[in-house]
């Protein structure tokens, strides 16, 4: 019950009465650790919220608020800067009986805060023991930020079909009847690993090895072909005839046989082939006797 006294009378005090950053010298036994320890108020140094630590709202954090205090009963607010009249307040710790609790991890919820009236934020620590107190430290300016969503964008692009006919007999053409095709792409995508080289030097690679077992293939059909032709011609002079052909084997079939070309002159008287026989004169020979005679001696 007295954890809920505390809370309900010290937040409306610290909205009527808490509007900017402590000015007090850092405690060194209460203060705290992150966020860290406050700047100068906003009214006198403008500059102090260049440093502000940026915090997601709806989102549970994985990074701890933290802080170093002697107290035993400790509440902890989350404080709105602006407009007095505007701003408002939330409750992170509600004053844990003798509690030693130093750290807590934030859920993201905000409310009643409206980031409308402005997303400038502190921590302020209070003692229990002292509902009606100021808060016993402060922390520096944070922003609340709105989660990034990430979308995606459609775009669209008719294109005419190609299957349309014109009609030659009508004289009517057929419409081109329009294709839609849509590409998704992503508002918000992550870095892509980067793939370097390899596709190129693969496919350069590949494309030398196949050049040369090409080259290798068209080598050895040469080869093979020039072995089957020598083989075919030492095959032919196997068979080829190892004399000088006849006149009769260079003549056609059905060709007769020419006629005796070269005149000599016959003889008209010859020896005596057996002794003491008279010898007697023969009749010269006609060209068809010398043919044949040819003809038989072949």
């Amino acid at each position: 019950m007295r954890t809920w006294t505390a809370s309900f009378c010290a937040l409306p005090l610290f909205l009527s009465s808490v509007s900017t950053q402590d000015n007090r010298a850092p405690d060194p036994n209460n203060h705290f650790i992150s966020p860290p320890l406050p700047g100068p108020q906003a009214n006198v140094d403008a500059t102090v919220f260049w440093s502000n630590q940026n915090w997601t709202v709806g989102v549970l954090q994985t990074i701890d608020w933290n802080w170093v205090t002697n107290l035993t009963n400790l509440m902890i607010t989350l404080q709105q800067e602006g407009n007095p009249e505007s701003v408002q307040s939330r409750l992170i710790l509600d004053c844990p009986a003798a509690s030693t609790q130093d750290l807590i991890y934030w859920d993201g919820k905000i409310s009643p805060i409206d980031l409308k009236n402005g997303s400038v934020a502190y921590l302020a620590a209070w003692d229990c023991d002292q509902p009606d107190a100021t808060p016993i430290f402060f922390s520096h300016y944070i922003n609340l930020t709105e989660p990034v969503v990430t979308t995606t964008s459609s775009t669209s692009t008719t294109i005419p079909s190609t299957s349309s006919v014109s009609s030659t007999t009508s004289g009517t053409p057929t419409s081109a009847s329009p294709v839609s095709t849509s590409s998704v792409t992503p508002a918000a995508t992550a870095e892509s690993n980067h793939s370097g080289g390899g596709g190129s030097n693969s496919a350069a690679i590949g494309g030398g090895i196949g050049g040369g077992i090409g080259g290798a293939l068209v080598l050895i059909v040469l080869a093979a072909l020039f072995v089957y032709w020598h083989r075919g011609q030492r095959e032919a002079l196997k068979r080829a005839p190892n004399h000088e052909p006849s006149t009769r084997e260079l003549l056609p079939q059905n060709q007769p046989f020419p006629r005796n070309s070269y005149p000599y002159q016959q003889q008209t008287s010859y020896p005596s082939e057996l002794s003491g026989i008279p010898s007697q004169p023969r009749k010269p020979m006609s060209n068809v006797e010398l043919d044949s005679n040819g003809r038989s001696s072949t």
